[in-house]
């Protein structure tokens, strides 16, 4: 079956990053523009460590 993945960051730093992206950033263009789309996103280790073995063309370019 599936394994279960870390999906969140580790390093307190990261996570404080990713908070101020959505407050001061995602959040108000959301207001200004309605519904917004995110492509590309955190990729933990573990989860890119999983896509590398078990599908690596879904990669996006280098």
């Amino acid at each position: 079956m599936f394994k279960k993945l870390h999906l969140i960051p580790l390093a307190e730093e990261s996570q404080q990053a990713l908070q101020q992206l959505c407050t001061h950033i995602l959040l108000p263009l959301e207001d200004k523009f309605h519904e917004i789309t995110i492509t590309y996103g955190f990729t933990s280790f573990e989860l890119l460590k999983y896509i590398k073995k078990n599908s690596p063309g879904d990669m996006s370019p280098e």
